[in-house]
């Protein structure tokens, strides 16, 4: 009652007076039950119109455009949004408004006069409104509601003042919801077969705790991991992937068809590993050890030396030939050959040099396993020396003080000790330099 005289008093006096007479009139031809119900409904309606604007003559704390209490759950990885709605009648100029969320946000079940204790999730966000996204449960302990989590808001006015508003009811949790679409990705949609493998990973919305991964053709074929990695296909094709995301709430399926393409692999030979047991200077012919489209053969330093299906190399020393074989520039294997050399002693000189530092014939050197260099000196066409070295390892590089010799034949001259008997030997030859 109290509520309805306030209401009546607030209004203007003349309005109140004629509207009393109004009804005093219409009373007359009214008989006395039908007046007994229509001062009654009056009564309550005043009375509650009043109360409604008593109490929500303020601003209020929504989520995703709710306000009621206790019923306010939002959904573990949803981005949920936080606003202060004030009534199109609300006088009160407000400065800035100040945001605080805690979780949990009491100790105990006592009173307003419980300590806010839990870890702050939001702090001093100054805008009417904004966003935020829980990444898991939080606090859904409904039998003791004050472990739930707490938001609160300051309103600052323009004179000085501030009013804190909170959830009504207090609290709210982030709550398990059904997964609304399950997704994923890969680290590629195009492998090779046998060789490749594919990481997948789970983008599924909502917070999934369960995956049942189905891979077609793939090894292994299923999975209960949520990110599985280094799934192998043995047979080039199509293959579809499967997805089937679950929380406590619900579960999503995904199902991609023809998703991912495998391609076919160079057919493997054998044996990828070949030894070869040859002569200092015998010229060797390499077979391809794998059948594909384009091959490439590489020393041990990776420069390449050829790309044709055999290569001819010249026995120098102990060295590995790499051949790597791809099909149609995509899917590739590589096999290696182990050039040894056999206890034959023999001494080699390449006849043809090219220092264009590609680490492949870039020096004059003496190749051999029974020989203790003592002398080696290069001449030019007219009998000048260009270099001499007494070093035991000493090579030319193809150079006359420091610049790069003309293109052309020059003479060389070794003196060494034949380790087979200790006698001192001398040998000489030429060698072609070509400048690429």
């Amino acid at each position: 009652m109290a509520c309805s005289t306030i209401y009546l008093q607030s209004r203007n006096n003349s309005k109140v007076i004629d509207f009393f007479s109004i009804i005093k009139n219409t009373f007359k031809f009214i008989n006395f039950l039908h007046r007994k119900l229509i001062l009654f409904f009056l009564f309550n309606f005043l009375t509650i119109n009043f109360c409604y604007n008593q109490v929500f003559d303020t601003c209020e704390i929504y989520i995703n455009n709710k306000m009621t209490g206790w019923g306010i759950n939002v959904c573990a990885g949803d981005t949920s949004h936080f606003e202060v709605l004030c009534p199109p009648n609300y006088t009160k100029k407000i400065d800035s408004i100040e945001w605080k969320i805690i979780n949990p946000y009491r100790n105990t079940e006592i009173g307003d006069t419980a300590l806010l204790f839990g870890k702050i999730l939001v702090d001093t966000i100054t805008k009417n409104q904004f966003n935020y996204f829980f990444i898991d449960t939080l606090s859904c302990d409904n039998m003791y509601l004050y472990k739930r989590i707490q938001v609160f808001s300051n309103l600052y006015f323009s004179k000085d003042t501030f009013h804190e508003i909170a959830l009504r009811y207090n609290t709210f949790c982030v709550q398990y919801c059904p997964v609304q679409f399950a997704e994923f990705k890969e680290s590629g949609r195009v492998v090779c077969e046998r060789t490749g493998t594919v990481d997948f990973q789970d983008l599924s919305n909502r917070v999934p705790t369960e995956w049942e991964w189905t891979f077609e053709g793939g090894s292994p074929n299923k999975s209960t991991e949520k990110n599985p990695k280094g799934i192998r296909y043995e047979q080039s094709g199509t293959y579809g992937v499967r997805l089937i995301a679950k929380n406590p709430a619900g579960a999503d399926t995904i199902y991609k068809p023809y998703w991912i393409k495998v391609l076919p692999s160079p057919a493997v030979s054998d044996d990828t590993i070949q030894e070869v047991l040859a002569n200092i200077g015998d010229t060797i012919v390499l077979q391809k050890c794998f059948s594909g489209t384009k091959y490439k053969w590489k020393n041990s330093k990776h420069v390449v030396l050829d790309s044709l299906e055999t290569f001819q190399y010249v026995v120098k020393k102990y060295e590995t030939i790499y051949c790597t074989v791809s099909q149609d520039s995509f899917c590739d294997a590589t096999c290696k050959y182990q050039i040894k050399i056999s206890d034959k002693p023999r001494i080699y000189i390449p006849n043809v040099i090219t220092p264009n530092e590609d680490g492949y014939n870039d020096y004059l050197e003496v190749y051999g396993n029974q020989h203790q260099l003592l002398l080696m000196q290069v001449f030019d066409r007219w009998g000048n020396r260009i270099f001499s070295s007494q070093d035991s390892m000493a090579k030319w590089d193809g150079t006359i003080d420091n610049q790069k010799a003309n293109p052309g034949t020059y003479i060389w001259m070794i003196r060494y000790i034949d380790l087979r008997n200790n006698k001192e030997k001398v040998l000489s030859g030429d060698v072609t330099v070509i400048l690429n």
